[in-house]
């Protein structure tokens, strides 16, 4: 329960890759690494400030499929894993039926929930990307932040509607078995997704739910849940984005429940893209707690084709005294509570 995946929107080719012919069997991956610098203005004779090299963010390799299974019909199929990473298909894998009906999958993939706005996030596989806030919910006080509903996971069906005039539904259901004692709830989540795609414009709504301590902060007997708007606008050379997301917990007093919110701007100019974002995490629902954050980032790209680019990035996150939201990325740079964060990363990307 990666990014750039507002082609679901489109097509419901993105999120069950087909191929372009029948019985067509297609290797494809992605290559990104940095240099990143990065203080976590620790104190008290604490190393705050490192150099880390050759950072891994977000490398795969995959393997995808279809065979045309007549009437209108096929088979599709997809092997993903990151790179490097000592266990394959860790990334979206799975086996479906696509058709004018739409796409029925079943294996490992991204909840409709995360797709909605994956599109929107700018700096997408980067230090900077926004799940650094968005998605994101505070834990215990003093520990580290969890990735609660921007997921990946195993045990998914999903059905995704065909494009009905630029607009495209999905929805999935996870859930395992799992004994619990008597009066715990089932361990199961629900995630659906309503996505538009119409010349400049996109939009999405989407709700998850996580009930029985399935993921995030859910536990055996009481639910977490989340609800999130996604926009898109595109105009010149120029797109900008906005996101609000809501997360409850039935829990009283709970670190995590939050809302948050988003804004991105990009404008290409040449082969160049110039990016801001700006992003807020408000205070939980424990009275006092303060431990709300903001982060801002900028970032210039150079594309050399459509395959291969360069990037510089700088990200703050400014904590407030009870939070530690640091960035969500393969090299886990978290924040001591109450301190900010900043970085400078420079990356190269190569697809195929």
């Amino acid at each position: 329960m990666n990014k750039k995946l507002l082609a679901i929107a489109i097509s419901a080719a993105v999120m069950a890759p087909l191929a372009a012919n029948a019985n067509d069997n297609v290797i494809y991956g992605k290559m990104h690494f940095s240099w990143d610098y990065v203080d976590t203005n620790n104190v008290g004779g604490v190393d705050a400030s490192d150099d880390v090299t050759g950072v891994a963010k977000s490398s795969r390799i995959g393997f995808k499929g279809s065979e045309d299974l007549g009437d209108g019909m096929s088979a599709v199929w997809q092997v993903e894993g990151a790179v490097p990473n000592a266990t394959f298909s860790n990334r979206n894998t799975f086996v479906g039926l696509a058709g004018g009906f739409g796409t029925v999958l079943m294996g490992r993939h991204d909840t409709p929930y995360k797709i909605s706005t994956g599109s929107l996030d700018i700096f997408g596989d980067t230090i900077a990307d926004y799940n650094s806030i968005i998605g994101q919910t505070n834990n215990a006080a003093g520990t580290a932040n969890v990735n609660a509903f921007d997921l990946r996971v195993g045990q998914t069906v999903a059905y995704i509607t065909p494009n009905l005039n630029g607009f495209t539904g999905a929805i999935a259901r996870v859930s395992t078995k799992n004994p619990e004692a008597s009066g715990n709830d089932e361990q199961a989540a629900w995630s659906l997704a309503g996505m538009y795609s119409n010349g400049p414009l996109f939009a999405s709504l989407a709700y998850e739910k996580h009930s029985g301590a399935a993921a995030g902060n859910s536990t055996t007997t009481q639910n977490e849940k989340a609800w999130k708007l996604g926009l898109g606008y595109s105009f010149g050379d120029g797109k900008i984005g906005f996101i609000y997301e809501d997360i409850s917990h039935e829990a009283s007093n709970s670190r995590a429940e939050r809302n948050a919110w988003l804004v991105n701007y990009a404008h290409t100019f040449g082969n160049n893209v110039f990016k801001i974002a700006y992003g807020v995490a408000g205070d939980s629902d424990v009275a006092g707690a303060n431990d709300g954050a903001d982060n801002l980032s900028l970032g210039l790209e150079h594309k050399f084709s459509k395959r291969t680019s360069i990037y510089g990035i700088y990200t703050a996150m400014d904590n407030d005294a009870g939070a530690n939201y640091g960035f969500n990325t393969a090299a886990g740079y978290a924040a001591v509570t109450g301190r900010n964060v900043d970085a400078l990363s420079f990356g190269i990307v190569h697809t195929f």
